[in-house]
């Protein structure tokens, strides 16, 4: 009988056949690297998502290639699992440190700080965009959580005190070895694009407070080529409308901002009645 009065909550969702990781694997079995577009159009539409949740104080905590859906036909991306998604609007409130997948592990997790922001879905995002531009290969392969920040020093040099400060201040910092920062081009192909590189050091940074922020990476140069009305997926499709922002998002941002990341056509074609008229300037 009381199985007859239970309820039980479904919920349906669009159907999405790939993840990013299955898709990077595609690429790399042929010894390819995924194009340089497609990438674009993922790490764009991750950071969209990102800019959405943490504008809202709502820290992912597992951004990795499986937790990334995709729809094959039209590219589009989608963020799911959110099993260790938490708000951390209080920078006073303690969480644990113990979180994310490994190699994609913010430095300030690594070392132990249990009052950290959304900055850490900023870090793992930039660990799974230096995946796809290492035809799958992780940025930084550690084998535990000690090993993981010995691989991340070993290309930004050991911390200074005060970047340890601000990753935690109550880890001692002088228990670490003094080792010399490493070349980050020496991780990468030279057809790797210099943008995308650039766009790497703005993002995997040991201070969290000077890793650019998921709505600015939006505006970034990288991503221009999407701003082209012109361009087409690899098999000649159009590209998923990315600039579809909604309200919320376009209320939220800086004018400034929006117009770095909104191309003119995309303006023009109606989404300009979603701006106020201090948002966005006329066109």
């Amino acid at each position: 009988m009381e199985r007859e009065t239970q309820e039980y909550l479904n919920i349906v969702t669009d159907f999405y056949e790939d993840t990013l990781s299955r898709i990077i694997n595609y690429f790399a079995r042929q010894k390819k690297l995924t194009p340089f577009l497609l990438t674009k159009l993922y790490v764009f539409q991750l950071f969209r998502a990102l800019a959405y949740l943490h504008h809202n104080h709502i820290a992912h905590r597992d951004i990795k290639p499986s937790n990334l859906l995709i729809d094959k036909d039209t590219q589009k991306l989608v963020v799911c699992d959110f099993g260790s998604a938490k708000t951390l609007k209080d920078p006073n409130e303690t969480s644990v440190a113990y979180i994310s997948t490994r190699y994609y592990r913010a430095p300030e997790l690594l070392l132990g700080n249990q009052q950290y922001g959304v900055e850490i879905d900023i870090w793992a995002a930039g660990c799974v965009m230096a995946e796809m531009f290492r035809g799958g290969r992780v940025m930084f392969e550690g084998a535990n959580n000690t090993d993981q920040l010995i691989k991340i020093i070993q290309l930004f040099g050991t911390p200074t005190p005060e970047q340890i400060s601000e990753m935690n201040p109550l880890y001692p910092s002088k228990d670490m070895v003094k080792v010399k920062p490493g070349d980050i081009n020496a991780y990468f192909s030279s057809s790797i694009p210099k943008e995308g590189i650039q766009l790497l050091q703005q993002l995997l940074i040991y201070e969290p407070s000077l890793r650019m922020r998921a709505i600015d990476v939006l505006a970034h140069p990288f991503f221009d080529e999407l701003r082209d009305f012109q361009m087409r997926l690899p098999q000649g499709g159009k590209l998923p409308d990315i600039f579809d922002l909604t309200t919320e998002e376009i209320q939220s941002t800086d004018r400034s901002v929006l117009d770095k990341i909104i191309p003119i056509w995309r303006r023009n074609q109606g989404i300009s009645r979603k701006i106020s008229k201090h948002s966005l300037k006329k066109v």
